[in-house]
């Protein structure tokens, strides 16, 4: 009995995937990371990581999660007493977004 044979496009959508989920699992993390951890080779993963990108993927790093001093705009208060975000929010964003591409 033969089994299915899996398709060059159903791999790609796969690696895609695995990426893509690393990628949501580990933050910022560099191509030659994700090659490394992955097991994948560097040009495949710079060619998933640009698909992602025109994609419309993309990612923030938000350095000053705290107000400090007369600047207002963080994510806590200076003393961190008070979470100024909707946590359940954000976080159901994140999760639609590392769902989005299991569709």
């Amino acid at each position: 009995m033969e089994g299915k044979q899996t398709t060059n496009i159903e791999v790609k959508k796969k690696n895609r995937n695995r990426v893509f989920r690393y990628i949501c699992k580990h933050g910022t993390v560099s191509n030659p990371d994700i090659s490394y951890d992955m097991k994948m080779s560097l040009p495949t993963v710079t060619q998933i990581t640009k698909e992602l990108i025109e994609k419309g993927f993309s990612a923030a790093v938000y350095t000053q999660i705290t107000d400090v001093e007369e600047e207002v705009n963080g994510l806590v208060t200076y003393d961190r007493k008070v979470i100024k975000v909707d946590e359940p929010k954000i976080k159901a964003i994140n999760q639609k977004i590392c769902n989005s591409l299991n569709k």
